[in-house]
């Protein structure tokens, strides 16, 4: 197949901005959606037989929904609840991927958040799980001073508690990672692969071979079939502190 094109929502969010995004579904091959917001109306959308076929769903499930920190995101429970309604709606979850960015492996309850995450969702019938230490950000650490709250602090020691904690949970979950690079020493817990992968297309039952990569970002893994859907460059209405927009 030439020109191939794999769509994703990275420059916004895919139930924030459906109405955006929706009209140039037909023009890709494959989607991968990313959302912290699995909405009635997207769900009614990715159910169409037509886009239900070729759609990954990353469903961003921090833990931090409803907090200062994420506090327009809906909370773990109802998040839960509206991947269920999801699944009712017949979506396989095989093409859902629990997306667990950032991760904030602090000691005084960021790896109990991710736990609680993990825990959550294990009997959902997802079982592929992407992750990314939070990023530090200047503009993102004025927000936070602004709530007087400081930058979460954590070494490589506490990144290795929280491969430790993935490691707990490999008998229900596979962990990949795109920018974030993996320790050698937990290469059996964790691989470091593009969001879009042919892995992907594989599960959507599409054999295409990918090619070069994006460039997105240093250390980026996807390939050069990635096409953004959504041109927004400014935060969303989720109002997440950390946010790498301006």
């Amino acid at each position: 197949m030439t020109n191939f094109k794999v769509g994703v929502t990275e420059r916004g969010d895919a139930s924030v901005h459906l109405d955006k995004w929706k009209p140039k579904a037909g023009s890709v091959n494959a989607i991968i959606a990313i959302t912290k917001s699995v909405t009635d109306e997207l769900s009614d959308f990715l159910a169409r037989p037509e886009i239900k076929k070729k759609t990954i769903l990353h469903a961003t499930v921090t833990g931090y929904g409803g907090t200062k920190l994420e506090p327009n995101v809906p909370k773990l429970e109802t998040s839960w609840a509206k991947i269920q309604t999801l699944k009712a709606k017949d979506f396989p979850m095989e093409q859902v991927v629990l997306r667990i960015d950032p991760m904030i492996p602090t000691k005084n309850g960021g790896l109990q958040t991710i736990e609680r995450v993990l825990e959550t969702f294990k009997d959902s019938g997802i079982s592929r799980v992407r992750f990314s230490f939070i990023q530090f950000y200047g503009h993102a650490n004025e927000r936070l001073k602004k709530i007087g709250w400081p930058w979460p602090r954590f070494g490589e020691a506490e990144k290795e508690q929280a491969f430790l904690l993935m490691q707990k949970h490999l008998d229900t979950y596979t962990f990949s990672s795109c920018a974030t690079a993996v320790p050698e020493r937990f290469a059996n817990t964790a691989k470091q692969t593009g969001c879009v992968s042919e892995e992907d297309l594989a599960l959507l039952g599409m054999s295409h071979e990918l090619t070069g990569t994006s460039n997105q970002r240093p250390s980026c893994l996807c390939c050069s079939a990635k096409t953004e859907l959504l041109s927004r460059r400014q935060p969303c209405k989720h109002g997440c502190l950390y946010c790498y927009w301006k």
